[in-house]
């Protein structure tokens, strides 16, 4: 048995395929990016957590819950490299994802399925769908 055919043109089109995805996963990336810092802000405007749950308010009735005068939580740092999105909050999130001595539980970042994932998947079709084109 034997192969046979122009093997420089399968190598670019090798190249050309894995240029697309690049490409595409760079752009889709982006997107992504986009549309975490989007619900993550959604959802302090909303004083809910991502699934939607509102949060408890404070002992001392404080509202809005979780922004506080500096708004460090509030603005995480948000960033990304092709295929993960980071979002990264101040240290002391963890007390409140979780609640900690006696604190109410009021989730900042999803664990598992979540209200976020519809949006941001929708985003991502809409890229797939536009070719891959973005407004930046």
């Amino acid at each position: 048995m034997s192969l046979d055919g122009d093997w420089a043109k399968l190598k670019r089109a090798i190249a050309e395929v894995a240029a697309v995805d690049r490409g595409f996963m760079s752009k889709a990336t982006v997107v992504a990016e986009v549309g975490s810092e989007r619900e993550y802000h959604q959802d302090f405007d909303a004083q809910r957590d991502p699934w939607g749950k509102p949060w408890d308010a404070t002992a001392t009735g404080k509202k809005p819950v979780l922004i506080g005068k500096t708004f460090e939580l509030y603005n995480a740092q948000v960033s990304a490299t092709t295929g993960t999105v980071r979002i990264k909050p101040p240290r002391y999130w963890v007390f409140h994802q979780g609640g900690a001595n006696g604190m109410a539980s009021r989730s900042v970042l999803p664990f598992s399925e979540s209200r976020w994932d519809k949006p941001i998947q929708n985003d991502l079709e809409k890229l797939l769908m536009s070719g891959f084109r973005t407004d930046d």
